[in-house]
């Protein structure tokens, strides 16, 4: 029977315990990227609608919780981004805060 105590030998593991740590860091940014373009996206309505709008953003009706969570992995993995970049200073805020997180963690984890 899977068990807290089971749970807490396994994250005994460093390497367990960095890749744990490490995906939910991307699960709580992806939350937060997905709250941030849901805030601006009703702020800004009529955005998608501009001519200059060429769809390849972070913030396009279609996004889904998935979109968010492939972008924070993407940047977690810092593999870095093929079209999906953050189009408001809120969601650049959050990528910035993202990013300072990951050299903060690598830091940690060297030392």
């Amino acid at each position: 029977m899977f068990t807290l105590v089971y749970l807490q030998k396994i994250l005994q593991k460093k390497s367990i315990y960095i890749l744990f740590k490490h995906l939910l860091i991307v699960i709580f940014f992806a939350l937060a990227y997905y709250a941030s373009d849901h805030f601006e996206r009703h702020r800004h309505k009529d955005i998608t609608q501009d001519s200059h709008y060429d769809g390849h953003s972070l913030l396009h009706a279609k996004s889904s919780l998935f979109d968010y969570f492939y972008f924070s992995l993407i940047t977690q993995t810092t593999v870095g981004y093929s079209q999906d970049v953050p189009l408001y200073r809120s969601t650049k805020l959050v990528n910035v805060l993202h990013l300072m997180t990951i050299l903060a963690n690598i830091v940690i984890d060297i030392f």
